[in-house]
């Protein structure tokens, strides 16, 4: 009763419209201006044989999303303000600067690597760790070099693997609005109205963001907009662990992680298996993650998205369900299984094409030979 009453007081609410609304309208009024600046100035991304759009499209769309998230958060950030937010937003500005010059010239891999790395261990000086697994393979507390050490793969990692997931209109954007609004509101029903509020303002930005980007898209988010977001996911999930030991309802808040975040984490270790197995390297580009093939199936760029959306979804509903029932471990294999199951229904249905598409070839093939018997006999 008491975390309901916390979410439903009038400054609350307020507080709740203002970082929504003021994430929206900013980003929406912003985003077309990038788009014109950005044609005038040619910033766009331009197609190629791995890429599925066919036409020039305006990049640095993440900046009008940060814009929204900036001016629905900044005042309550700055209200709470402390050496862990400093640290964090430090962090952010580092990895912003990197991917607008990444967006407009690109740079080396290794170089974005370690400022990504530089980036994730200030968050961890700050003070947002992983300082436990939460009983995942029999492991609670863990020594501070390993926090350090395991907090930087992940978030280098995650934010990696939300940029592998932008491949194609509006799939990114949703994904991370989607987990965004859910991240946020557990945050509010926990108490945690500081980091809640940066993540429905970073919603509202995004989701006024997909107005331009669903397909025809007239603008990608770039570096900018998912190296971004795909940090600010992987730190508030961390700080939701930290959340747990103060609030019963986060129990087994590990697992809530994992199914909020599965999506883009399977398809970059599904990816990466592909090319290693294939004996490229795994930062080696192709048109063989999920959502590629989904539109080999037939789907259309929305249709595509929305499929995603869905299956991010059901990982998000299922661990709420086994949180408190199986342990941490037993719900990581469920969650992956179930992960797995999922996309390879993406296989299933481009099996059952591929055999319609050779039915119908033949049938013209057959028809063909009938029409022209003559050829037979000459």
């Amino acid at each position: 009763m008491d975390i309901i009453l916390h979410v439903t007081n009038t400054n609350t609410l307020l507080q709740i419209i203002w970082s929504l609304g003021m994430g929206f309208l900013t980003a929406f009024l912003i985003i077309p201006f990038i788009i014109k600046w950005a044609i005038e100035k040619n910033l766009v991304d331009q197609p190629n044989a791995r890429k599925v759009h066919t036409t020039a499209i305006p990049t640095l769309g993440g900046i009008g999303i940060l814009a929204g998230c900036a001016v629905g958060c900044l005042p309550f950030l700055f209200a709470n303000f402390s050496l862990e937010i400093a640290c964090f937003l430090s962090a952010l500005a580092l990895l912003l600067g990197m991917a607008i010059v990444d967006d407009l010239r690109e740079i080396p891999a290794s170089k974005k690597l370690i400022l990504q790395i530089g980036a994730a261990l200030l968050i961890c000086y700050g003070g947002i760790r992983i300082t436990s697994l939460g009983g995942f393979l029999g492991i609670e507390e863990i020594a501070l070099s390993t926090q350090y050490i395991i907090t930087t793969l992940f978030i280098v990692g995650f934010m990696n693997a939300f940029n592998f997931i932008d491949g194609i209109d509006g799939l990114a954007g949703g994904i991370g609005a989607i987990n965004a609004l859910v991240l946020g509101v557990l945050f509010l029903l926990a108490g945690g109205t500081t980091y809640g509020l940066l993540l429905l303002a970073l919603a509202g930005g995004i989701i006024a963001f997909l107005y331009y980007n669903f397909n025809p898209a007239k603008i990608f988010m770039g570096d900018t907009g998912s190296l971004t977001i795909g940090c600010i996911l992987a730190v508030m999930g961390i700080k939701l662990l930290q959340f747990e030991a103060v609030t019963p309802m986060l129990s087994n808040s590990f697992v809530l992680l994992m199914g909020i975040l599965l999506l883009p984490i399977f398809d970059i270790i599904r990816i990466s298996a592909y090319r290693i197995y294939n004996g490229t390297s795994p930062f080696h580009p192709d048109k063989n993650h999920v959502h590629h093939l989904l539109l080999k199936t037939g789907l259309n760029h929305k249709k595509t998205a929305l499929t995603l959306y869905l299956v991010n979804i059901i990982l998000i509903i299922s661990a709420f369900f086994i949180k408190d029932i199986l342990s941490v471990t037993q719900s990581f294999i469920l969650l992956s299984v179930l992960g797995v199951l999922l996309m390879e229904l993406v296989d299933v249905k481009n099996f059952f094409k591929v055999r319609n598409d050779l039915k119908t070839t033949d049938q013209k093939f057959r028809h063909l030979i009938k029409e022209n018997r003559f050829l037979l006999k000459s």
